[in-house]
């Protein structure tokens, strides 16, 4: 006996291709109501927006930055940084809880002044720090001189080497053996 509500396989073949453009004739039907989505300022925005700027003004090379949020998505902005740079601010402020999307409108830093002077700066470091060890410098330099000076005189100043009564062979062996030790 046959089920009274049992559908033939065309028959959902061709339900199943009428649906989709059921679907299509009426949304043509109502060309002016397309979903809008409400962008507005929340509680959730404010607060997040002074997490991150609480963040970003602990870490020195961020703290000039400024930052916009709306609807979870985050602007940044400021000039004088680098890439690398940039490209570290965006990731930090991706993690935070609640960021949806980060527009980068950093500016590259493109004075020359900013860029060189941290090095001029550290080459001065390197030059104090030069200074400070030159007494240390100095002592250990005299130090290897005179190591050098004696085993240059032991190694040919024969007259010790003589008085000891050796070998000349014997006596070259041992002058060169503590001219050696000496360097």
């Amino acid at each position: 006996m046959m089920h009274p509500f049992r559908v033939s396989p065309l028959l959902a073949l061709l339900l199943a291709l009428a649906l989709p453009s059921a679907g299509q004739v009426q949304a043509e039907a109502k060309p002016g109501l397309a979903r809008e989505i409400a962008v507005r300022e929340s509680p959730a925005d404010d607060l997040l927006q002074s997490r991150i700027e609480a963040v970003l003004h602990q870490i020195a090379e961020f703290a000039p930055l400024e930052v916009a949020v709306k609807s979870g998505v985050v602007t940044l902005t400021g000039t004088g940084m680098r890439p690398a740079e940039q490209k570290r601010a965006v990731q930090l402020v991706e993690r935070f809880e609640g960021v949806v999307y980060v527009i980068n409108g950093l500016e590259d830093e493109v004075a020359v002044e900013k860029r060189v002077t941290p090095a001029i700066e550290r080459l001065r470091d390197y030059g104090r720090n030069a200074l400070r060890l030159a007494p240390v410098i100095g002592v250990a330099l005299l130090i290897v001189l005179a190591f050098a000076f004696l085993a240059r005189l032991v190694g040919h100043w024969p007259a010790p080497w003589r008085l000891l009564g050796f070998a000349p062979m014997v006596r070259d062996v041992a002058q060169r053996l503590a001219a050696s030790a000496l360097l």
